[in-house]
């Protein structure tokens, strides 16, 4: 099947984990159909920062095996929560975590 044929519910999109050994590639995966910044609210992120979306997940890059991270946003009615997860579903709490980020317009400047 054509990568343009593909509905968007069927591919994977993922993001490179920052700070991490070129021995140990990680991605973290994204949900097309939420906001960006509910899933990257917690991860570093660099300034022009590649999405890469796949039919078919790979298992090998740059001859290393893959670990994929699956970011879980969790809705409450007073909050709204966000939990990393690797592939065996371990996961934390990123409440704690620094939120000094800010978010910039964009300018022709």
């Amino acid at each position: 099947q054509r990568f343009g044929d593909v509905p968007i519910t069927q591919t994977t999109w993922l993001i490179r984990v920052q700070d991490m050994p070129a021995n140990k590639p990680t991605f973290s995966v994204l949900d097309p159909q939420q906001a960006l910044y509910t899933q990257l609210r917690y991860q570093t992120v660099i300034e022009f920062p590649t999405i890469y979306v796949f039919n078919k997940v790979p298992t090998i890059w740059d001859g290393y095996e893959i670990t994929i991270q699956k970011n879980v946003v969790e809705n409450s009615s007073t909050d709204q929560k966000t939990r990393s997860h690797d592939e065996h579903g371990n996961g934390v709490d990123n409440d704690d975590i620094a939120t000094d980020a800010k978010i910039l317009p964009l300018t022709d400047e």
